[in-house]
C-alpha cells in the first residue's frame, strides 16, 4: 500500500492498519473481531485478502454519474462569467492542508456496505459501541485542524463530511471527498510543487498526499507561492476545454439535435459532433491538447467519442475536478467560497 498516510501524531487516523500505518491497540482489536467475524481470519495481519480488497478500492476511485451533471454547454467554452479577486497564496495552501485531511479521511475510511456488513453479524450492544467509539475517532481527526487554526476555512460542504463518521457518510459523500485528490493536484501544481499535470485521461496518484507538508503547517501557508496568473489561466482554459468536451458528448449520448441556425450551417456545422471536429483540430493546432486522434480530443490512446462509458467517466470527473479549481484560483467562485466555485463550460 501506499506511504501517503504518515501524519504527524496530532492527527493520525487510529483506524489503522485497516489501511497501512496506524497501530492503534483499541481500534486494531475492533477491527480484528470485525475480520474475524467476516473473513474468519484470527488476526488483522492474516487478512491479505481484506487488504488486497480495499487496495483494489483505492486503486480504483468509483465513478458516480452524476458527477458530471451540469448545465448544457455552449457551442464553445466561453469562460464561466464574472471573475472576482483571485485567492491568494496563502489561501491556496490552506485549501490544499484541507484537502489532504478530506482525501486521507475518505480513503482512510472503509466503505458504507462493508460496515453494513459487519453489522450484520454482531449484536446491538457491539453495534451501539462501534457507532460510539466511530464518533469519538471522527472528532479525534478533525481535531488537527482546529489546533492549527484551520477549520475556520473548511468550507460548509466540507465540515458537513466531517461530520460523518464511518458509520454515518453516504457512499456518495464519500466517493465525492476521494476525488479531491485531483483538487489537491492542481493546488500542487500551482504552488510550485509539482512541475507539471498529467494528461487528463490519468488520474492523479495518492503518493501525491506525501507531498503536502504535515510539519510545520504554518511556515508552509506563509511562505507559499503562487505560478503566474498567466500559466494559472492558460491551464484554466485547457481545463474548461475538456469540460466543454465532456458535457457536448452527454448531449450527443442523449441526443440532442444541433439549433436550427442558419449562421451555423454556413459554418459547416450541422451536429454537434461537427462542432467537436472543428474544436479540436483548432486545439491541436494552438497546442491546447498534444493531438487530434479522428479530429477528436485524444484520451486512453483514442478519440474520446470511442470511450466506453466508464472510460469516459473517469475521464470526465477528472476533468470536472480540475476544472473546479481551476476557477477556483482564478476568482471565479463568489467571495472565493469553495463550495460555490462554478464549472459553466
Amino acid at each position: 500500500m501506499p506511504d501517503f498516510l504518515s501524519f504527524d501524531g496530532a492527527c493520525r487516523d487510529n483506524f489503522g492498519k485497516l489501511v497501512d500505518k496506524f497501530q492503534q491497540k483499541q481500534r486494531l482489536a475492533i477491527i480484528s473481531t470485525c475480520l474475524r467475524q467476516t473473513f474468519s481470519c484470527s488476526t488483522l495481519e492474516d487478512s491479505s485478502a481484506f487488504f488486497k480488497m480495499l487496495d483494489q478500492l483505492r486503486a480504483t476511485r468509483k465513478v458516480w454519474p452524476n458527477r458530471t451533471n451540469g448545465a448544457k454547454p455552449r457551442m464553445l467554452a466561453q469562460g464561466p462569467g464574472k471573475q472576482n479577486s483571485r485567492p491568494t497564496a496563502e489561501e491556496a495552501a490552506r485549501r490544499l492542508i484541507i484537502l489532504r485531511y478530506l482525501v486521507v479521511r475518505a480513503l482512510s475510511a472503509p466503505p458504507r456496505e462493508m460496515v453494513d456488513g459487519w453489522f450484520e453479524h454482531w449484536s446491538a450492544d457491539d453495534v451501539q459501541d462501534f457507532t460510539q467509539y466511530a464518533e469519538k475517532e471522527n472528532e479525534k481527526f478533525w481535531r488537527a485542524l482546529h489546533d492549527m487554526g484551520l477549520w475556520d476555512f473548511v468550507s460548509p460542504d466540507e465540515q458537513h463530511f466531517g461530520s460523518k463518521t464511518i458509520v454515518t457518510v453516504e457512499p456518495q459523500e464519500q466517493f465525492d471527498a476521494s476525488w479531491r485528490i485531483e483538487s489537491a493536484q492542481i493546488l500542487l501544481w500551482a504552488l510550485g510543487l509539482i512541475q507539471e499535470l498529467p494528461p487528463y485521461d490519468e488520474m492523479a496518484d495518492h503518493d501525491l498526499l506525501e507531498i503536502i507538508p504535515s510539519e510545520n503547517v504554518g511556515g508552509f501557508i506563509h511562505s507559499a507561492r503562487l505560478r503566474s496568473r498567466a500559466e494559472i489561466d492558460r491551464a484554466r482554459d485547457i481545463a474548461e476545454l475538456w469540460h466543454w468536451r465532456s458535457r457536448t458528448r452527454q448531449l450527443i449520448e442523449d441526443g440532442e439535435i444541433l439549433p436550427d441556425d442558419e449562421k451555423l450551417k454556413a459554418l459547416g456545422f450541422h451536429s454537434y459532433d461537427d462542432i467537436v471536429r472543428f474544436a479540436a483540430r483548432k486545439a491541436a493546432e494552438e497546442g491546447t491538447i498534444s493531438a487530434c486522434i479522428e479530429e477528436d480530443f485524444p484520451a486512453l490512446g483514442k478519440a474520446y467519442r470511442h470511450l466506453n462509458q466508464s472510460e469516459w467517466m473517469k475521464v470526465g470527473c477528472i476533468t470536472i475536478e480540475r476544472h473546479l479549481t481551476l476557477n477556483w484560483l482564478c476568482g471565479y467562485a463568489p467571495g472565493n467560497r469553495w463550495d460555490e466555485t462554478p464549472t459553466d463550460t
